[in-house]
């Protein structure tokens, strides 16, 4: 990939597109891909990787709430430590 693509994928906040584009690309130049599919894949292959970030980003924020014991049942009252 050149890296003039690289640098667009980065300015444009796409950069987890950037580690799929590879495979798509041998995929579409293999004639196994027409170009909405081609697109439609890519657009994919960024939102997955947006939400794993963002459910790896609130699993970090919320571990130290879990790991003190402050469930629910705490605030109701019925926590029994």
């Amino acid at each position: 990939m050149k890296s003039s693509l690289t640098d667009m994928l980065k300015t444009l906040r796409l950069s987890g597109l950037s580690s799929t584009l590879e495979v798509r690309l041998q995929e579409a130049s293999a004639g196994r891909l027409g170009y909405d599919e081609f697109l439609e894949l890519l657009i994919q292959d960024e939102v997955n990787i947006r939400q794993e970030r963002l459910i790896a980003r609130r699993t970090k924020a919320a571990n130290p709430h879990f790991s003190q014991g402050l469930l629910l049942s705490g605030f109701l009252g019925t926590n029994k430590q």
